[in-house]
């Protein structure tokens, strides 16, 4: 888990989560529909033209382009009736697409410098693209190896089958979503244009507009190999840009959306809002799955309420570097994350271990061990937890596995103050005895001992350093203990 599990799959593709983030738009839009005609229809916040200088790819062809919508072949090709020929998009569908992209130019106040074609994709049909596009890389040793960090983590049971949980997860929230790499726009429509289309357009169609100004894949570094080694980072990016994309989503339903489309808009947050799937995967994916959205909405906002998307596309120059840096936008762009290092462990722990996965954590993931459990019984008050990880300073993990599969894992931590390194260490007692039961040695650390698993956690607030470890035995532990203390 070099990055986080989501991030190893669809760093190369934004993905818009229809419901939630239409629901998001709504509330910032219109106060959840009361005052709904008032609200709806105010005109969007005035905002100044950009004036920095981009560097984006040069060549300009004007409005969009679509692939065409192609219906799925019968089983029996032999009957006539059964045998629908191609629907191609129809004039009024390319013109309502320009109509939008005009739209979302004139929202986001920048304009397209290239076309990027548009396919629509029915239900099965985008089903279809998100396995390819998604998960095909995805092997299941990738998916035992994820599992393997993060039921060590506590996050999720050590038998959940990944590749499934991803496969139903995103067929069922993903509705459209743009490939920087090719590029392409990739929309869910079943019928005709509704609403919750047109919606969908707008959020991928400003996410094209990032990536030709700002280059997502290589100058923010978000892609699968940049994201190597620090899924912090890369989380805090994609929340800048999903956060960007939902902003301005937000600020084109204020200007462009009458109240008929609002109000359609309400009905399919109605109608649509059962999520199985989502509903019943573990807490720590729900959270992570909104991340971006909801928390890099609130970052963005900041910026777009000081400066308009000026100060917004300034961020670009200078993105975050840490989720840290997300949920407390006033600690950015100056409070960096420091870095954290490990010794290779591998010959201190003896023969038959080896490394399998290092990163960086993150005050995001530090939040979610302590609170979103994948136990109920492990999970610490929400404030508790939060204030915890507030005083991250930077981190390091280092994951190891014994020759019969057995992990181990080792988070160093450092913190801003002493205080905020005695309130992470207290606050993971807490959570450790919900986890491992009433500590079976305290020295000047403390040990947790169970039939299968040993967890040791050591602070010293002069240093503003953590260190906790939880591995298959004592012995093991102890070695990585003294080897890292």
């Amino acid at each position: 888990m070099n990055v986080p599990p989501k991030s190893r799959i669809i760093t190369s593709c934004l993905i818009l989560v229809l419901i939630a983030c239409i629901f998001t738009s709504l509330i910032l839009a219109a106060g959840l529909g009361i005052s709904l005609y008032s609200n709806m229809l105010r005109p969007a916040t005035p905002t100044r033209a950009p004036t920095l200088t981009f560097t984006p790819r040069p060549t300009f062809t004007p409005g969009p382009t679509l692939e065409p919508r192609t219906t799925e072949q019968p089983k029996n090709p032999q009957d006539p009736a059964a045998t629908p020929a191609p629907q191609s998009n129809t004039d009024a569908e390319m013109a309502i697409l320009q109509s939008l992209a005009s739209q979302a130019e004139s929202t986001r106040l920048l304009t397209a410098l290239t076309a990027v074609p548009v396919t629509f994709a029915n239900t099965e049909q985008l089903r279809q693209r998100v396995l390819e596009d998604f998960l095909g890389d995805y092997s299941p040793e990738d998916a035992r190896q994820d599992v393997l960090v993060l039921s060590t983590l506590g996050l999720m049971p050590s038998d959940m089958d990944l590749l499934k949980l991803y496969e139903e997860l995103y067929t069922e929230q993903v509705s459209g979503f743009y490939e920087p790499e090719t590029p392409e726009m990739v929309v869910r429509v079943d019928d005709a244009l509704k609403a919750a289309e047109k919606f969908t357009y707008v959020h991928e169609y400003v996410h094209q507009l990032q990536d030709q100004y700002f280059d997502i894949r290589n100058k923010l570094g978000y892609s699968e190999e940049a994201c190597e080694g620090n899924g912090d980072r890369c989380s805090a990016v994609s929340a800048l840009i999903e956060g960007d994309a939902t902003i301005a989503s937000q600020e084109w339903l204020k200007s462009s959306a009458d109240f008929s489309m609002l109000k359609e808009l309400m009905e399919y947050t109605q109608e649509n809002g059962s999520s199985p799937v989502y509903d019943a995967a573990p807490l720590f994916f729900q959270k992570d799955l909104m991340f971006p959205y909801e928390k890099g909405m609130i970052f963005v906002q900041k910026a777009f309420d000081a400066g308009g998307w000026e100060t917004v596309n300034a961020i670009y120059q200078n993105p975050p570097v840490s989720t840290e840096q997300i949920m407390h936008p006033e600690r950015y762009p100056q409070d960096k994350p420091v870095t954290v290092s490990q010794p290779d462990l591998t010959a201190t722990l003896g023969s038959g271990w080896a490394k399998l996965e290092e990163g960086v954590l993150g005050e995001w993931m530090i939040l979610n061990i302590l609170a979103n459990a994948n136990d109920p019984a492990q999970r610490l008050p929400y404030n508790t937890a939060a204030d915890a990880a507030e005083g991250w300073g930077g981190d390091f993990f280092t994951l190891y596995t014994s020759e019969t599969g057995q992990p181990l894992l080792a988070v160093s931590s450092t913190w801003d103050t002493a205080q905020d390194t005695r309130d992470f260490a207290f606050s993971f007692n807490s959570y450790a005895v919900g986890r491992w039961g009433t500590a079976s040695a305290i020295y000047d650390y403390t040990l947790w001992k169970t039939g299968s698993q040993t967890a040791l956690l050591y602070y010293d607030e002069n240093r503003l350093f953590t260190l906790w470890i939880i591995g298959p035995d004592e012995a093991s532990v102890q070695a990585a203990f003294a080897a890292l203390r």
